[in-house]
This record gives structure tokens, sequence and C-alpha cells, in this order.
């Protein structure tokens, strides 16, 4: 039944089948009737990859992308970012700017307008950074708007549909024995699949335990998660731990 969200089901269920089957429902419901497009692939000096999502801004994503696209070689490769963030200034923003090739706004294009730009651009590799997090645009990938559609980041479960290609993980992510429970083909990254950005700046400032309001003699457990994430399950391994653990 159509009950829950994807993304929300991902902090209440731990059983790999049934995220499948909410995905696939979710897919189903929404993008089952997109016809799929038909397009030539045609070969450039350079691979272009296409980058899609809601958060080239401040933003987590952002924090962890910035340095992979300024990395990627610009001999081989050709980045370009598929811009559904809506206006924004601030110095990441203008970092991501300087780190594409170029930035094609869709925010305020519907989806068929969109996919049409994507395949004037011969993109040969989509990559999602939403899936069904954020501000998603899936249904370009429903529609098929490049030859090769990656889901990668935003949302490591599957998406349950037939039109993602690949998904990108590691074994802690998507261990082997989880790999059946996924429509998309999982490739494995070596170490860890999450990016991290070696510019971010440190803070200078270390506070004291006293400015945090926290007892010098303790060990301190702490999470930062969304609410919605603290289940009955959850809150119940957390009282554990701190029962067992002497100070």
């Amino acid at each position: 039944l159509p009950i829950v969200r994807p993304f929300i089901y991902q902090a209440i269920s731990d059983n790999p089948a049934d995220l499948q089957k909410c995905a696939r429902i979710f897919s189903g419901r929404l993008f089952a009737n997109r016809g799929q497009s038909v397009f030539e692939v045609r070969s450039h000096k350079r691979i272009r990859l296409g980058y899609v999502s809601g958060e080239f801004k401040e933003h987590a994503t952002a924090d962890l992308m910035a340095g992979l696209y300024e990395c990627h070689d610009r001999d081989k490769f050709e980045v370009i970012a598929i811009d559904n963030t809506g206006p924004h200034v601030s110095p990441m923003r203008g970092r991501l700017e300087a780190a594409f090739d170029k930035m094609l706004d869709i925010s305020q294009l519907d989806d068929e307008a969109s996919s049409q730009l994507i395949r004037s651009q011969e993109i040969n590799i989509l990559i999602d950074l939403n899936g069904y997090f954020g501000a998603p645009r899936t249904a370009l990938f429903a529609q098929r708007s490049a030859p090769i559609q990656v889901n990668y980041l935003g949302f490591p479960g599957t998406l349950g549909a037939a039109f993602m290609d690949y998904i990108i993980a590691d074994r802690i992510v998507i261990p082997e024995r989880d790999k059946p429970f996924y429509d998309e083909k999982v490739v494995w990254l070596p170490h860890s699949y999450q990016a991290n950005d070696g510019r971010r700046a440190v803070s200078a400032l270390t506070p004291t335990r006293a400015d945090a309001g926290l007892p010098e003699g303790a060990f301190i457990f702490c999470s930062f998660n969304q609410s919605y994430k603290l289940t009955p399950d959850t809150f119940a391994s957390w009282m554990r731990i701190l029962k067992a653990t002497p100070g």
C-alpha cells in the first residue's frame, strides 16, 4: 500500500526486502507511465558527466561533493551541473559554479523541457544526487535522459526502478547479502562510497566542556540526527548503552 515515502521508511525498517518493496510501490505509482526516450548515443572527445541536484548551495551534499567535482580529470571528462536549486548566493555557490564546465538551470523548467535540455547536451552518464531525498527530479531519469543513469549519495537505497542502471556504494552501505534487494546494479567503491571535501574549513575555536554545559568527567554520547529517526527501537538501544556504560 502507498503509505510511506521511501526516504522516511529508511529510518523505520531494517529489512532490505521491505525497503525495496516500498521503493517499487512509490516508483510504480509516480513514474510507471513515463515514456522513455530513444536517442542516438554519440561519442565525444571527453566523457560527459551530468550531476543532477537540488542542493548546489550551502548544504550537506555540497559540503561532501565540492572537492569531487573539482578533482575530475578534465582531459577525460566534461562535468556539467543540472541545477534544480533555484536562486542562491553564497561562497559555496560561487565555488560550485567555478567547479563545473557549465551549469544548466532547470529549476523553472518542467520535466519534459528539462529532459530535452539534458538530451541536447548529449550527456553520457547522468548522476542523480537526490534519489528520493531533498528536491528530487526523478522524472528526468524515468524519461531516460541519458544512456547511463546512476543513483549516488543522497539516497543510498534502491529507487525500485528499472530506469536507474547503477548505484554507487561500499560494502558497509550495501553488504553483499543485500545486493538482491537493489534494482540497480551495485558498484562498490573500494573503501567508502562517501566523498568528503578536503578543503572544508575547520573552526579554530574548540569549546570547552564547560562552554557546552557538559560535565568534565563523563563520557558524552551524542546524536545530531533529525527527530524522525529516533524510533522506539533506537531509543531503547541508547538506554541500554547508557545503562551499561559507567560514567
